[in-house]
């Protein structure tokens, strides 16, 4: 439930809070986003591994290229016949190099790795998304309920025409089918838009950024317990109105559309900066130390590989037995990693040291206390084992960059965590995030 939203345009930067705590936050960047349309041209093929190199800039440098796998090879023509005796067919029977390509980013550069892309181009509103090249019609796997999915499905029924498809979004659910056929018109324009870029293009080029940082912010965390929405840019507000407007959320089923009293448009960026907190949200962002309530600490550090987080008691003092003081802290610790996780998007392999425990029954106990708060999660994410070690393996899925490499990649300060002077390297950072003049 986020009752506040801030959304700095001048530094990329949004968030959505409660009373107590930051839920969500989002920075935008000027690379690779997901969700972005390039029209492209295949620059060499890997035969060995089944996939390609997509070119998506004009000029050859650093990270002008994305790879894309056999499998996200999707409404291609194909050019050549294929033989029968292959179970799964060479990617050189797909497509040649040179050939031209429209591609959608599906994740985001990951230090070297370019971007990956798709050819299944997704367009995406508040109550639905539009596949301007299948027919198919899907719910959100969120929308558990039969009924509700087979009335949305009968919905897509209606609404679908020349061929494209719909995914509905959990948000649909209780939305009058005007409003949905509404926001299906409107996506279906803004594809034909696209379509006209996509056919005046000759060079490789970005066609379609679908996020900016007011787009995102009030898709992802407007509802109708929203209270106040902070913004720091004129030229953003009337596009603030527009989608407070169309993206009034579920306004068939709540009568109170959104009040002109909840938004606070700041004109000065330094006084926006301070007023609403964000420069010490960022500023936790990047603290390497997370205080835990019953005085122990956690300690987390991210490396190209993997992020490692330690768990310490640290003062914790109580006058329960041992066995479980050292189940509390350990609970709240999982509580606060998962919370930490989300909220910094930190992805890939996580190696969790808690502290040790003897009895088998307390480490079942914060494995399924573990899992449970990964549950809220919407990247997918597993917990591995708990090793001979005492060490918690957790997975989680990768889509998006995490906060604090965007945020660096931003500035372009190339400088190494890993050497003595990172707390000045930190320092640097906060007064580039803080000065800096990025408009979205």
């Amino acid at each position: 439930m986020n009752n506040t939203i801030i959304i700095s345009s001048h530094h990329g930067l949004s968030v959505a809070s409660n009373l107590h705590s930051i839920n969500n936050i989002n920075s935008v960047n000027n690379n690779y986003k997901i969700g972005d349309i390039y029209f492209g041209k295949v620059d060499r093929l890997l035969p060995s591994i089944n996939s390609a190199f997509i070119k998506l800039k004009p000029f050859r440098r650093y990270s002008s290229t994305g790879f894309i796998y056999i499998k996200d090879l999707k409404c291609i023509k194909r050019i050549r016949p294929l033989k029968n005796d292959f179970k799964i067919h060479p990617i050189y029977q797909l497509i040649v190099p040179k050939q031209k390509i429209v591609t959608q980013v599906v994740k985001e550069i990951h230090f070297e790795k370019g971007p990956r892309l798709t050819t299944v181009i997704v367009l995406s509103g508040y109550y639905i998304k539009l596949l301007p090249f299948s027919n198919i019609i899907h719910v959100s796997n969120k929308v558990q309920d039969v009924s509700l999915r087979n009335a949305l499905k009968a919905v897509g029924k209606l609404i679908i025409t020349d061929g494209m498809g719909i995914i509905f979004r959990l948000s649909a659910i209780g939305v009058s089918t005007k409003i949905l056929l509404d926001e299906f018109y409107l996506l279906k324009d803004q594809w034909f838009y696209i379509s006209k870029q996509l056919i005046k293009a000759e060079n490789p080029i970005l066609i379609h950024r679908e996020d900016n940082i007011v787009n995102n912010s009030i898709r992802n965390y407007y509802s109708f317990n929203t209270r106040q929405i902070f913004l720091d840019s004129v030229d953003r507000f009337s596009e603030l109105k527009f989608f407070l407007n169309h993206w009034n959320c579920l306004q068939s089923t709540y009568k109170s559309s959104y009040n002109k009293n909840q938004i606070h448009l700041h004109k000065k960026d330094n006084d926006f900066w301070y007023s609403t907190n964000l420069d010490v949200v960022v500023n936790n962002l990047f603290k390497n130390i997370i205080h835990l309530p019953y005085g122990g600490y956690l300690f987390l550090e991210t490396i190209n590989a993997m992020t490692v987080i330690d768990v310490n008691s640290g003062g914790f003092n109580s006058n329960d037995r041992l066995r479980d003081s050292l189940l509390k802290v350990n609970l709240a610790a999982a509580k606060e990693i998962v919370y930490q996780i989300i909220i910094r998007n930190i992805a890939g392999i996580i190696l969790i040291d808690f502290i040790d425990m003897k009895v088998e029954s307390d480490k079942e106990l914060l494995l399924e206390y573990l899992f449970n708060l990964l549950q809220n999660d919407n990247n997918q994410s597993s917990i591995v084992q708990y090793s001979q070690l005492g060490i918690v393996e957790i997975t989680r899925k990768r889509a998006s960059r995490s906060f604090s490499s965007s945020r660096i990649q931003n500035y372009d300060l190339k400088i190494k965590f890993s050497d003595t002077n990172t707390l000045y390297a930190k320092k640097i950072i906060f007064e580039n995030i803080q000065c800096s003049k990025l408009y979205v």
